[in-house]
């Protein structure tokens, strides 16, 4: 096993979801507590829980609901493992929808924010861990269907950001795999994980050693990496990157090491959905920032090339970066604008 563990510290390092990239974090001049920025709010905890697939596993939910309700969207948020986002940073986005009749829905996923964590074998909670991409997909569709009798004369579309998009493109496979028609009626993807950057990615004999542990170890702790050292990289916003940094589950997330299985669940997933984006068939819209610099934006433009689909689409946003609901007022403004207008079209 020691000879192992230089392979297993190379695949951390390269990883780590949440630290994709390489170049250090720039700040700028942006510093809240001094006023040289603008400062946001980040929401707390929710009143209203929903059950996860996971007996006893408790979903904090939040909604952004307008008197007329026009069409319904279930949003996927980003940050899920390794960066301890949640969905208390959708709150410019779900009042923007709100406003133009859209009402949106979205929760933590399990692990993450106000929800309840799987636990281990000895009945440890364990945050910021999920044992199988099935888990989270399964949850997708389960809250999916429940927003669906809630409102069953409108039409509800999936919205996902960053490792959310990977969620809801596992979902599409899956049900499309299994027929079983548990789909959203289009989605959007936000600075999507198509596939890490190629420079990110282990070497594919190193891949395939991690698999083989993984099915003995899959509890097995990596080493921890520089989590802060790219943070402020994805926001286009240094006001964000700092609100951010001081979110108590952030930091939290920056101090929990991942799992060797939940890693090599992630990487046999995103093998699988680039195998496979021909067989994307649903209605799709991809927004990417111009400065799009955490996930391989060849590999977004080679989904919405390949996919079957025949409603599909691509938008650059000028100036933007990762994070597009996290990025400065006017870009935030443009990208829930245009998507808006995209769901509105087809509701």
């Amino acid at each position: 096993m020691k000879v192992l563990f230089p392979l297993l510290q190379v695949l951390l390092t390269s990883l780590v979801l949440s630290t994709i990239g390489s170049a250090a974090a720039d700040d700028g001049d942006c510093s809240p507590a001094e006023g040289t920025c603008r400062v946001y709010n980040i929401l707390g905890k929710p009143e209203e829980y929903t059950e996860s697939t996971v007996p006893g596993v408790k979903l904090a939910v939040r909604r952004w609901t307008p008197d007329d309700v026009k069409s319904v969207v279930l949003f996927a948020h980003g940050g899920t493992y390794g960066a301890g986002f949640h969905s208390g940073y959708s709150d410019i986005m779900g009042k923007s929808f709100q406003e133009a009749g859209i009402a949106v829905i979205s929760y933590d996923v399990a692990g993450s924010g106000y929800s309840d964590g799987l636990k281990d074998k000895n009945g440890n909670t364990l945050r910021n861990y999920f044992d199988s991409m099935d888990t989270l997909t399964n949850d997708f569709t389960k809250v999916l269907n429940d927003v669906r009798s809630q409102y069953p004369t409108k039409k509800v579309f999936a919205v996902g950001e960053s490792f959310g998009c990977k969620i809801l493109l596992a979902q599409i496979m899956k049900e499309q795999e299994q027929s079983k028609g548990s789909l959203a009626d289009g989605y959007v993807f936000s600075g999507p994980v198509v596939q890490l950057l190629p420079e990110m990615l282990p070497p594919k004999p190193v891949i395939a050693v991690m698999s083989f542990i993984a099915k003995f170890f899959p509890m097995l702790t990596m080493p921890g990496t520089d989590f802060f050292s790219t943070f402020d990289l994805a926001f286009g916003d240094k006001a964000w990157a700092q609100t951010g940094r001081h979110d108590p589950f952030v930091i939290e997330a920056a101090s929990i090491p991942p799992k060797l299985g939940m890693i090599i669940s992630v990487l046999n997933s995103l093998k699988k959905l680039n195998d496979s984006l021909e067989t994307i068939g649903v209605p799709f819209k991809i927004f990417v920032g111009e400065n799009e610099g955490r996930v391989d934006v060849d590999a977004i433009k080679r989904l919405a090339k390949v996919a079957k689909s025949t409603d599909k689409d691509i938008e650059i946003v000028p100036g933007a970066y990762h994070q597009l609901f996290q990025d400065l007022p006017e870009v935030t403004q443009l990208v829930c604008r245009h998507i808006q207008e995209w769901i509105l079209a087809r509701s």
